[in-house]
């Protein structure tokens, strides 16, 4: 929130234009999803939504925080203490600023403004304690008439490695996204 790490305006400012002046890359929305794991799938579900003419999916693989009171009593969560310490460190302790960056704000903001073939995942073991509140993130989408992908994976904790692959073939997802054959 003070600016000190503005990783957002560096990663779409800076490394997304920097990745396609260095690399041969499909330079527009149609070759780029945004993914992450824990509190990267929450950065993914917020820059997939806020920049979906830069993106044409998002994953979010055991996202969180995704509560919208992140200081909230829930003994699935981390400890309070370690909360408190990331709440004034990332969002300032400021609970409506963190509200305005969650995946559900920008997912109510761009309902019925997403391109139409725009993608979002949802993944989550069901022994994840991040579980419920990706569930919640999943019937909030639902509400608002927005196409998604929610997967459950049987016996998966909060373990980035076993998201990632569970489920089906873990190619899939980013053939049917990109159109990739291979």
């Amino acid at each position: 929130k003070n600016g000190t790490s503005p990783v957002e305006s560096i990663i779409i400012g800076e490394l997304i234009p920097q990745v396609d002046r260095t690399f041969r890359t499909i330079a527009s929305r149609a070759g780029r999803v945004v993914e992450g794991f824990s509190m990267g799938g929450h950065g993914a579900g917020r820059f997939g939504l806020k920049y979906a003419d830069l993106f044409r999916a998002c994953s979010m693989l055991g996202a969180g925080p995704l509560q919208l009171d992140f200081l909230e009593d829930d003994p699935n969560l981390a400890p309070i203490g370690a909360r408190q310490q990331l709440f004034a460190a990332v969002y300032g302790s400021d609970n409506d600023y963190y509200l305005a960056q969650h995946p559900r704000t920008w997912a109510t903001t761009r309902a019925g403004q997403l391109p139409p073939d725009h993608r979002i995942r949802i993944k989550v073991g069901d022994a994840d304690d991040l579980r419920d509140n990706n569930r919640k993130l999943r019937d909030h989408l639902v509400s608002l008439s927005i196409a998604h992908d929610y997967l459950e994976l049987s016996g998966v904790g909060h373990n980035a490695m076993q998201t990632l692959s569970r489920g089906g073939n873990p190619w899939q997802f980013y053939q049917d996204t990109l159109g990739a054959t291979e």
